[in-house]
């Protein structure tokens, strides 16, 4: 006999059940939301200052790389973000329609946010969808703007930039150890200036930290962190 399935609904009261039956019902539909995400810093390129939600909860530009930092960019389903502070878990970037940015507690379509590439190649544009205006700033507050007064800014401005660099919460700094020894790769500092010796060890220091980053090519390279060499 065909194993009979029954399926999890909710009634008008808000009572749980197990429906079993043949058609569908509203009772039965749910809504998922993501509540995990990639957890980065959203680092200005510009004026090298990261995206901040503080102790009380307010957002500002910072030129830290902490815990009040890491923001996670949780996907919405329709091709845009949620960006909630790591530390306040339930505070989301949010901004108005004059170009003011905070953070609040309550999730919503106006809190969602598109990040595309920029035009120079050179970072991300993380734009209201709400309001059209691209996240900015000047190094000192933030701000949202039209985003074609923002990319084209030059390097050396003190204007509002509104490109942004999403580096991973780990800096991209990993400890690289073989599955079948669990040894770790090192570096050990040459006396003099020159190449460093790549060996490996069964000690998790400074010296056994690596970056990886992408080459002209597409290439992944290894760089020591403690040495800066490759």
């Amino acid at each position: 006999a065909a194993r009979e399935q029954s399926k999890l609904a909710c009634n008008e009261d808000g009572d749980l059940y197990l429906s079993q039956s043949i058609y569908e019902c509203m009772g039965e539909t749910w809504k998922i939301e993501f509540l995990s995400g990639e957890l980065l810093y959203v680092s200005s390129v510009q004026h090298d200052v990261r995206l901040r939600c503080d102790p009380t909860g307010i957002l500002d530009p910072s030129q830290n790389w902490k815990g009040w930092e890491v923001f996670r960019f949780i996907e919405a389903g329709d091709g845009s973000v949620y960006i909630s502070s790591w530390t306040h878990y339930n505070h989301y970037l949010s901004s108005s329609a004059d170009g003011r940015v905070f953070a609040t507690k309550k999730r919503g379509v106006d809190k969602k946010w598109t990040v595309t590439k920029a035009e120079n190649g050179k970072g991300v544009v993380i734009v209201s969808q709400a309001h059209g205006r691209a996240l900015a700033t000047n190094g000192n507050r933030l701000l949202t703007a039209d985003p074609v007064t923002l990319v084209d800014n030059n390097e050396d401005s003190e204007e509002p930039s509104g490109i942004w660099d999403l580096v991973p919460a780990n800096r991209n700094i990993f400890y690289i150890s073989s599955a079948s020894s669990n040894k770790y790769i090192g570096s050990i500092p040459c006396k003099r200036s020159g190449p460093s010796d790549a060996v490996t060890t069964s000690k998790r220091r400074a010296w056994e930290q690596w970056t990886f980053q992408e080459a002209d090519d597409g290439a992944m390279t290894l760089c020591s962190t403690a040495h800066q060499l490759y």
